[in-house]
């Protein structure tokens, strides 16, 4: 067995232990055959360990192949299963979503592509009909109970056409090609620079561009592939040098996280595969390289299930890009990496920058100011030319609305004082605005804030939010810090190193002491506060590079510390 699918065959062999520790096989009990998921910690079914019981006991390379204590599992899991369905045939997300249509189609989405690879082995296999005969009703009934029933976010209706497609190759007789017709009519949630509504490139990417790939697959609309195309061709330029993705702009919930988008590593090998596209393919394998990808386990079946001629496939020849530099216009970023470097700034978003060098991250970058509700940074536009970034908040002054509210000089009902707010005459103050221009510089980036308007006597800061735990060192002394701590830069430039990366931010100034300024995150990450008078310019220097003990300074590094 050659590389990636060696690999992946031995990483679920690894789970079956834990997947019969984590089930609960009293004979007595009423939650027999459910696993126990944390942090959850109540009984819930975990598809991704029937999937992979189900694929470790038909799969001639397991060493679980035709194991009757993994059949035994199985079946109290998929009785655990039927007995836990609704009415309707839906699954729940016991943590929020009962009856859920969408949390079906991700069981389904992970089932589905284990009993397409038993149903085409069933013939000269007992172990893939056996698999077949005991998860395909359950599928049936779950796909029959999905159809006409809804979703809720934008990759929803990704995973619901996909897992809806595979069970209609499965069970022809489901009729669920309307319903799919009718979601596919809503058009692919995908801007011009290859990005999904939701931004999500640690979790949802994934999820979106596996259930169109099934979709085009199973459902016979390969014209759904150039949204993936168009998302791979993203997420290229959005890598770390180890693997981990961008995701300062992420409207989910893998926003600022590390991730190491194991999911990713699925969309790169099949697309890969299919267009004869090396460099996908080297993403595939440095993804899978780059972190433990048992997270992501029950996708990772889905290349080598459907597509088995994967099976077969050794390392790619390509390699992944180590220098790029793109603007992403529709998007409102710009991206720059360098091996071990990564600068990124963002509109549409008050954490607007990030720097990542090596294992040092600063992740982000905010401006705070006082003044009414609008005065954090948020550009609503860039604009990148030779001179650099260009930040403009053109909504700044809409959003703060400076000034008071005058009396009505009536009676204002309980149920009617919002209503007569928009109504009442107003004391106005000064709007302001701001804008901010990124330069790159050798060894870092100057930001450069311009605030025009407001009144006099107001203060600021730039608010830098790093990744503990690490050592926080100036001219006057070095801490250890972690995440959850803050401090304030009265004077010269700080850095922040772990080993021998740092990244260095200054110039400090005693302007204020404001340790939780409105707007500010006090919890995110290890912040160190910069404050400032608000004058015409302020600008906020930050450099990366090695850390020197013996000169206490950050210095430039002279070559790649680590390649791709």
């Amino acid at each position: 067995m050659p590389y990636m699918y060696a690999e992946m065959v031995q990483l679920a062999d690894g789970e079956i232990p834990r997947i019969a520790a984590a089930t609960d096989t009293a004979p007595t009990s009423p939650e027999q055959g459910a696993v126990i998921v944390e942090p959850i910690a109540c009984p819930a079914f975990d598809w991704r360990a029937t999937a992979l019981l189900a694929f470790a006991y038909a799969c001639p390379d397991s060493r679980y192949h035709g194991d009757q204590r993994v059949l035994d599992l199985l079946i109290m899991q998929r009785d655990y299963a039927v007995r836990d369905l609704s009415p309707e045939g839906l699954t729940s997300l016991k943590s929020t979503n009962r009856h859920s249509p969408p949390d079906t189609g991700f069981a389904i989405d992970t089932l589905a592509p284990v009993l397409i690879d038993c149903r085409r082995r069933r013939k000269e296999s007992r172990h893939a009909a056996r698999v077949d005969d005991l998860l395909g009703p359950l599928v049936e009934r779950m796909s029959r109970g999905m159809i006409g029933r809804g979703f809720h976010t934008p990759n929803h209706r990704w995973v619901v056409t996909g897992a809806l497609s595979m069970a209609q190759w499965l069970f022809p007789d489901i009729k669920a090609s309307d319903y799919i017709d009718q979601i596919l009519a809503e058009t692919v949630d995908i801007n011009a620079d290859g990005q999904y509504i939701e931004r999500s490139t640690g979790v949802y990417n994934a999820i979106a561009n596996r259930g169109l790939m099934a979709t085009a697959e199973f459902h016979n609309r390969p014209d759904l592939l150039g949204a993936v195309r168009a998302n791979l061709a993203m997420m290229t330029e959005l890598f770390h040098y180890d693997g981990s993705v961008l995701t300062l702009f992420s409207a989910r919930q893998d926003q600022g996280q590390r991730k190491v988008p194991d999911a990713m590593a699925v969309s790169y090998l099949v697309m890969g595969h299919r267009d004869g596209n090396e460099q996908w393919l080297a993403y595939a394998d440095h993804i899978f390289d780059s972190d433990e990808p048992g997270r992501a386990m029950g996708m990772l079946l889905y290349p080598f299930t459907v597509v088995p001629e994967l099976r077969d496939r050794r390392p790619a020849k390509a390699c992944v890009k180590q220098v790029c530099t793109r603007h992403f216009p529709a998007s409102g970023i710009w991206r720059h990496r360098d091996h071990e470097l990564s600068l990124t700034v963002g509109s549409h978003s008050p954490r607007f920058v990030n720097v990542r060098y090596g294992e040092v991250e600063l992740a982000c970058v905010k401006v705070c100011v006082p003044y009414f509700g609008g005065a954090v940074f948020n550009a609503d536009r860039m604009q990148v030319d030779d001179d650099g970034v260009h930040l403009m908040d053109d909504d700044a002054n809409a959003r703060s609305k400076p000034g008071f509210v005058l009396p009505l000089g009536k009676p204002v009902p309980l149920d009617r004082y919002s209503q007569l707010q928009e109504t009442r005459e107003r004391w106005d103050l000064p709007t302001m605005s701001m804008s901010l221009h990124v330069k790159q510089v050798k060894g870092g980036l100057d930001l450069s804030l311009k605030i025009k308007g407001g009144v006099p006597d107001l203060v600021g800061q730039f608010e830098c939010n790093f990744v503990g735990p690490g050592i926080w060192e100036t001219a006057s002394g070095a801490s250890e810090v972690h995440d959850g701590q803050s401090t304030l830069l009265f004077d010269g430039h700080g850095a922040f190193h772990r080993n021998v990366e740092a990244i260095s931010v200054g110039p400090g100034s005693p302007s204020h002491r404001m340790w939780q300024m409105r707007n500010s995150d006090p919890e995110a990450g290890y912040r160190v506060i910069v404050p400032f008078n608000v004058t015409a310019e302020k600008t906020l220097e930050i450099r990366y590079g090695l850390w020197s003990p013996t000169q206490r300074r950050v210095v430039h590094p002279m070559q790649p510390l680590q390649p791709m």
